[in-house]
């Protein structure tokens, strides 16, 4: 007999079988998208063209380069992502760094519409956005495309340019989390040329190779028989591809070229033990990883592909859901256990489990729970109800539920991209996702079964503890590891199928009368009174094109006076419980996600103290259901179970009762310069953990939430007013004052630093050193829209004077991150952030770089080449945004409630401000940051100390 749940399931799946046409599940081939233009020319290189309007007016333009780090000599490690560089320092047609300046007097921006990556088997280089402005400037833009093809120059004076700041690159991923991936990818590639090139490559590569070095990897590789264009966008495809036949079929084909030399990567012998240290983690983990072959090429293009791909991916779920609930059983020494599965290239399926232990000491547990856990379901499978809950929830991660409102260009773009690299079939986006749903829902229990064994019995195994090098005496041996491996093969284990779960939504409730409607004049937008004291804003709109079709968000007044003034830590630390486990009706938030009784709709709560907030949004057939879950979140919260508060109470003082890092050191330092100890900015310590309860949560959310006569809802989306009206007077009136508390005289905290402040630290390291240099800018500016269009143009033009001067010119750094904040929060504080990383014995140089150009900014203001190039820029981004805010409508909730609350409109009237910006009022509003406030945080990295 089917239970309620088991049922819902079932009906769901019905309801989605009915949706499309019949599609035969037998062998065929995936189909190409029709509308694609495919063709090859003479010379071999392949291109892709298709018309999309979605952006409007605009298409972007990509060259795919079927090479990458593993052709690379071992004297050229690192040349493939050099020479990717390169093409952006001079080309036959563009010389020096005119192929930017040309593209940034269109609004075109490097990083941001121009950009490029290199991997180990592929280069690809992208202009994204490009507006079509004019048919020469479109032949303009293919051009750069021709020369990325065969026209990079590798000037000698670039070159040397470069390797500075490629070493700044090499030395910013020189970091904990890039050197453990780093050991990682050459376990799961032991013995393969993978493990020798990093795509970044050697120090002494970089900085030692010559010209002809560059160039003969150039000349070998970049060639059309291995290259692809790929131009998607709001043109005429025919007339593109006339464009594109015309201008690249004079690239010469190549000349006996060299062929690719297979990288084979050896089979194991056996599992692998093989631990991993770094002497900057501060984690003790167990990660055991699976490796399965992944379909050869001719295999990837038939439907057989996706089903392969997603009972991998139901019997995934399936296993992570056994071994998060066997970890979270009482007396298990297992804090967490999480289970990823991914694609190592086209190479291999990794199902990579990490594990992390309740105590230090408890590092062989975590490999007798995962041996004993696999023998488990080796021996007994996973149940049928397991199977029917992990599909769902493949097909709730994978969103195969949401209605399609369009196709993105970057869809289509990386459907081509698939094709060409990796043999997959350029199918359509819209038909791929509906081939999708009929696959999953093709697929029974007897198909995933086969599966448990062979990605998890029958694959290649790594076994891999990772630790701080300075205490990897503590691990098991490579010895041990294998005879507890013996030792829980020898023990018996019984059948242990989880319990499924259901919750209930009905409600029953005396519903609310809305007392009051009023027109708030020039908006569009409906207030609302509720009899509890609530004010609800409405604005009707269409869905939006994440398939969601209403918004809600509520917003409390409550914020920095919420808490007592004597217990601000303990009720912060019980605030980022519920922000992350609060659900309601016995069950925690990740819960009620995996529900099919809640699928369709969500609530989510966040204790921003400036804000805090309740949001519900809800998909087309669930705005009922939404509601629901809404009053269910404010009458009936839940708090997680007595284990899950045991565990974060003891991971957090575990963690706590650590000794400082340098940088956790130093980012206190900061914070307490810029914040002057404010109670809401002050780290917490153990004692507000241990101090945790389930009634101190409770408080602590009915002090948040708890006064409907302090709330503020705003919704936005599609229903009708009355059905909106009925709905709000059951679900949101109804909500009565459980907890109406006096706020606390806390204010708000702000930045307390005057004149010049300077937090400079020096830290000993066993690893590169490098100096991280942090500048903030601030002062006090009127919040308008006027004011926002001249910051915006600061912060555009400022962003490159600082990557030109101590990027390009130094070569001092990869990247300059400039960020300028002015929230509508913050009540006229604006600051501007300029942060780097660099090598130490230049730092002290580059922050005098950095204030003379803000000085020199304050002193004459832009020229006229800037600022028209900021325009252009902004303006595009500004259409992107609105086009982009119009299909969310989480977004107009937000703006709904700037507007309210500090009678601010980000979007009225940008346009026209931003039209009117001159030099003067950049240069004002420079000299207002740059002769205001400045706190200056160095912190410097030294070997020369040990």
């Amino acid at each position: 007999m089917l239970n309620n749940r088991n049922l819902l399931i079932s009906v769901f799946a019905l309801a989605l079988l009915a949706l499309f046409p019949q599609v035969s599940l037998a062998r065929e081939r995936l189909p190409e998208d029709p509308e694609i233009i495919k063709g090859k020319l003479a010379n071999g290189l392949t291109y892709y063209i298709r018309h999309n309007e979605d952006p409007a007016g605009c298409a972007d333009f990509y060259i795919a380069h079927n090479v990458g780090a593993l052709q690379e000599e071992d004297s050229q490690n690192g040349l493939a992502h050099f020479l990717e560089h390169m093409a952006f320092n001079g080309t036959v047609h563009y010389p020096g760094k005119t192929v930017l300046e040309f593209l940034a007097k269109e609004g075109v921006r490097f990083g941001y519409n121009v950009n490029a990556y290199t991997t180990r088997t592929e280069t690809v280089y992208n202009l994204s956005s490009i507006p079509l402005v004019r048919d020469s400037f479109v032949d303009s833009v293919l051009m750069v495309l021709h020369d990325w093809s065969c026209g990079i120059l590798c000037e000698e004076d670039a070159l040397d340019a470069e390797r500075g700041v490629i070493s700044e690159e090499w030395r910013r991923k020189d970091n904990a989390r890039m050197r453990m991936m780093s050991r990682q990818n050459d376990l799961i590639y032991k013995g393969a040329k993978h493990t020798q090139r990093s795509v970044l490559g050697t120090l002494e590569v970089i900085n030692g190779f010559a010209r002809e070095d560059i160039l003969g990897f150039y000349h070998k590789w970049y060639r059309p028989d291995l290259q692809a264009i790929i131009i998607v966008g709001d043109f005429d495809p025919e007339e593109m591809e006339r464009k594109v036949r015309r201008l690249f079929s004079d690239i010469p084909a190549a000349e006996s070229p060299a062929g690719k030399e297979p990288c084979p990567v050896p089979a194991l012998d056996g599992p692998l033990f093989e631990n991993m240290t770094d002497p900057d983690i501060g984690y003790r983990t167990l990660k055991v990883i699976h490796k399965t072959p992944y379909p050869e090429r001719e295999e990837r293009a038939y439907v057989d592909f996706l089903k392969d791909f997603y009972c991998r991916q139901v019997a995934s779920a399936a296993v992570s859901a056994r071994f998060r609930t066997a970890a979270e059983k009482p007396g298990s020494h297992v804090r967490s256990s999480v289970l990823v599965q991914m694609e190592a290239g086209t190479d291999f399926y990794v199902s990579m489990f990490t594990l992390t232990p309740e105590k230090d000491g408890y590092l062989e547990d975590l490999l007798m729970f995962y041996e004993l856990e696999i023998k488990r379901l080796s021996e007994y499978g996973i149940s049928e109800d397991e199977f029917r809950n992990a599909k769902f929830n493949v097909y709730r991660k994978r969103r195969l539920g949401r209605q399609d409102t369009g196709t993105r260009s970057k869809e289509i773009v990386d459907a081509c991209l698939d094709d060409f690299l990796r043999g997959i079939p350029c199918t359509g986006p819209e038909y791929r996702r509906m081939l999708e749903k009929r696959v999953l829902d093709s697929i029974g229990y007897e198909d995933v079964l086969p599966y448990i064994g062979m990605m998890f019995m029958d694959s290649e195994k790594i076994y891999s503890y990772s630790i701080n090098d300075s205490i990897s005496g503590v691990l098991p041996s490579p010895e041990r590891m294998r005879e507890l491996v013996r030792l829980a093969g020898e023990t018996a284990v019984e059948r242990d199928f989880p319990e499924s779960s259901s919750v209930s939504l009905d409600v029953s409730s005396h519903p609310g009368k809305v007392i009051g409607i009023h027109k708030v004049k020039g908006t569009g937008m409906e207030k609302w009174t509720l009899d509890n004291g609530a004010v609800l804003y409405w604005q009707p709109s269409g869905p939006g094109t994440d398939g969601t079709v209403l918004s809600l968000k509520a917003y409390f007044s409550t914020g920095y006076g919420a808490f007592p003034q004597d217990s601000t830590g303990i009720y912060r630390a019980a605030a980022r419980f519920i922000d992350r486990y609060a659900g309601f009706r016995g069950m925690d938030r990740a819960g009620l996600e995996e529900m099919p009784e809640c699928y369709g709709a969500g609530v989510s709560l966040s204790s921003d103290p400036v804000s805090p907030s309740v949001s519900m949004r809800a998909d087309s057939g669930s705005i009922g259901k939404g509601f629901r879950m809404f009053h269910l979140q404010m009458t009936e919260p839940f708090f997680s179970s007595g284990r899950t508060l045991e565990k974060y109470v003891r991971d957090n003082v575990s963690y706590r009762r650590k000794p400082l890092s340098d940088h956790e050191r130093f980012s206190r330092a900061v914070r307490q310069a810029e914040y002057g100890g404010h109670p809401w900015k002050e780290d917490l310590d153990s004692n507000c953990f241990t101090a945790l309860t389930p009634d101190l949560l409770s408080r602590a959310f009915g002090r948040l939430f708890g006064d409907p006569g302090r709330m503020t809802v705003y919704v936005t989306g599609a229903p009708d007013r009355d059905t909106l009206l009925a709905l709000v007077e059951k679900y949101v009136a109804s909500v009565r004052g459980a907890c109406v508390v006096k706020p606390s005289r806390v204010s708000a905290p702000g930045p307390v630093y005057r004149g010049k402040v300077v937090v400079d630290s020096l830290y000993t390291v066993r690893t590169v050193p490098k100096s991280t240099v942090d500048c903030r800018f601030r002062s006090h500016i009127r919040l308008s829209t006027e004011n926002i269009a001249a910051l915006d143009v600061l912060d555009y033009i400022m962003s490159g004077r600082y990557m030109d001067r101590i990027r390009e010119e130094r070569g001092g750094t990869y990247h300059v991150a400039v960020e300028t904040s002015a929230l509508p929060s913050d009540r006229g504080s604006v600051s501007m952030s300029v942060s780097f990383e660099t090598r130490p014995e230049i730092t002290d140089l580059l922050i005098s770089d950095v204030m003379e150009i803000m000085d020199d900014m304050c002193r004459r203001g832009p020229d006229d080449v800037e600022l028209s190039n900021a325009r252009k820029y902004l303006l595009k981004r500004h259409a992107e945004q609105l086009e982009r805010k119009e299909g969310r409508l989480s977004v107009r909730c937000g703006e709904m409630a700037d507007y309210i609350m500090y009678g601010y409109n980000a979007a009225s009237g940008y346009a026209e401000a931003l039209a009117k910006v001159t030099p003067r009022d950049v240069r004002s509003m420079a000299s207002r940051l740059g002769r205001g406030h400045v706190l200056l945080a160095v912190c410097r990295e030294n070997t020369s100390l040990q």
